[in-house]
């Protein structure tokens, strides 16, 4: 059974204007080209560190 809308409880979502207005506004900057190969970069750096820590303490 649908609930009717009351004065006291915020609207109905109308269409999808909500999603449509958080991809356009990007306040992080990640879909940036910048943005995205500083992410990269982060993403490479915790794999070389990963892999050299587990290097120095292999069992010999």
């Amino acid at each position: 059974m649908k609930r009717a809308w009351c004065a006291n409880s915020p609207p109905p979502p109308r269409g999808n204007l909500g999603g449509v207005l958080l991809l356009q506004v990007d306040t992080t900057g990640l879909s940036s080209p910048i943005g995205a190969i500083a992410v990269i970069a982060a993403l490479v750096a915790a794999i070389v560190v990963g892999v050299r820590a587990l290097w120095h303490n292999r069992k010999r």
